[in-house]
């Protein structure tokens, strides 16, 4: 069976919502202007995109809202989506600014023009998932958190990749929980433009990794 995922997940901005529609559905509760799944009340009394009423934004620090969000991810991924849309094309093709110039045609017809490094990056990461049953499939476990830096494992009964990722400006290190995988070494995937890494050793089942700012990294056993 061939599964074609919508083009409205692919269009998916999941930090807001159409509170007519949310409102109208029998299966959550409609938030209130106030209430804990709104974000932080500006001056019209709660935060939407631009100022615009119509689009209010979610509180994604409030537990419900990422679990509500992170579902409808989820349903979707079971049935073939991949992902959702690059916001922004003058990030390898056009040039532009911010919304709405950010709107141009793309350059489909010169790829001299594209900009190669972020595509490769984004492309290599795509080829990853797909040659790896484990990132899709494996079993999903939080083993640090710590600032801005996350790391998960993915795992199944013969595999196990090893994700790090940092958002912010500076480099953090985090130490990982794996009483699952004692005495194990992850090599690392590097993917175009990642600067060289070194192995994971697990150890007695906690290790500490550096992650540099604003990057992630790829391990697998």
């Amino acid at each position: 069976m061939t599964i074609v995922t919508p083009e409205w997940v692919k269009d998916a901005v999941f930090c807001q919502i159409f509170p007519d529609r949310f409102a109208r559905s029998a299966r959550v509760h409609a938030p209130g202007p106030l209430e804990d799944w709104d974000a932080p009340p500006t001056n019209r009394g709660f935060k939407a995109w631009w100022g615009l009423p119509a689009h209010p934004k979610l509180n994604t620090d409030n537990p419900e809202a990422r679990e509500y969000l992170l579902g409808v991810a989820e349903h979707w991924i079971r049935f073939g989506a991949d992902g959702c849309r690059l916001d922004v094309p003058d990030e390898i093709g056009p040039p532009g600014v911010f919304d709405p110039d950010c709107r141009r045609t793309f350059p489909w017809d010169r790829p001299e023009a594209w900009d190669r490094g972020p595509l490769d990056h984004v492309s290599a990461a795509a080829r990853l998932r797909h040659e790896n049953p484990v990132l899709r499939r494996g079993g999903f476990r939080i083993v640090a958190a710590e600032g801005a830096a996350v790391a998960y494992l993915r795992s199944s009964s013969d595999a196990a990749v090893l994700v790090a990722l940092n958002n912010g400006e500076d480099a953090l290190e985090i130490e990982l929980d794996l009483p699952e995988l004692p005495a194990r070494t992850f090599l690392p995937v590097l993917l175009p433009g990642d600067a060289p890494s070194a192995a994971v050793e697990v150890g007695t089942g906690r290790t500490a990794i550096s992650i540099p700012a604003r990057s992630g990294r790829v391990f697998s056993l």
